[in-house]
């Protein structure tokens, strides 16, 4: 049993993390591929609890799709504060010269997204792309002045795939080279490590969990279920945690009303 009293033996992924999070290892980022019922966004939960009140962080789902560039860029700066980003709020002013949007009024409005949105919104992919990319550096450039962020993205699989394209290439590649930065990124699909960020690259495999923790599990939750019926529950399941806390949570409650 992990000596985190609500998980079930995930402590290597952790011990791993928290190397990250010291320092003790050269690896930035992480990719944890993890099918349905891992428990890889509970896994990602405790990421959050380890940074908490101690490393700035952000963490992002983009389960069910929908966020954009903008939008994902406003949650980021509005989770760490805009005050912090002073680079890339003179870039988006810039690239809105001559429009209604004042950037230093649209902070304090929140409307920063409409902003990032008016300062992409150029007629040609060519140019589109090449203001994603200073953007890109304008942020990196103030993330930098940050003694470590960390910056959590799950279920990449639902990504949009102009934010999939540019999580996996521009992003990635700004975040190898600022050594104060770790990227963690979970999904079924997950990006494909690129020449000049796989070196610092770790990726993980979120595999089953063996019975004998299921069965420490119920019985510190004081579920009474015979260890042979939780080795069969978890063959079933091939140790996909989720489901098989479904079926002992079931079987507790079937004992409490009977």
């Amino acid at each position: 049993m992990s000596h985190h009293s609500n998980r079930l033996d995930r402590d290597e992924e952790l011990e791993f993390f928290e190397k990250m999070l010291s320092g003790g290892i050269s690896d930035r980022i992480l990719l944890i591929h993890a099918d349905g019922g891992m428990g890889k966004s509970h896994l990602l939960r405790e990421f959050v609890q380890e940074c908490q009140n101690k490393i700035i962080h952000v963490a992002m789902d983009f389960k069910s799709g929908g966020i954009s560039i903008p939008e994902l860029l406003s949650r980021l700066c509005d989770a760490i504060g805009w005050e912090h980003f002073d680079n890339l709020s003179t870039l988006i002013q810039q690239f809105n010269t001559g429009t209604t949007i004042n950037i230093s009024e649209n902070i304090l409005l929140g409307q920063n997204k409409i902003a990032i949105e008016q300062a992409l919104n150029a007629p040609d992919e060519e140019t589109r792309e090449k203001q994603r990319v200073a953007i890109t550096d304008a942020l990196f450039h103030d993330l930098r002045a940050f003694p470590k962020a960390v910056l959590i993205f799950d279920t990449f699989n639902d990504c949009d795939p102009v934010v999939a394209k540019w999580i996996s290439g521009a992003f990635l590649t700004r975040a190898c080279h600022a050594k104060n930065i770790i990227v963690v990124i979970a999904g079924r699909i997950i990006p494909e490590p690129a020449l000049d960020w796989h070196g610092i690259c770790h990726e993980l495999v979120l595999h089953g969990i063996e019975s004998k923790h299921f069965e420490e599990y119920a019985k510190s939750k004081g579920i009474k279920v015979h260890p042979e019926r939780i080795r069969g529950i978890c063959d079933a399941f091939n140790g996909r945690p989720l489901p098989i806390l479904n079926q002992l949570e079931a079987y507790n409650l079937q004992e409490r009303h009977s």
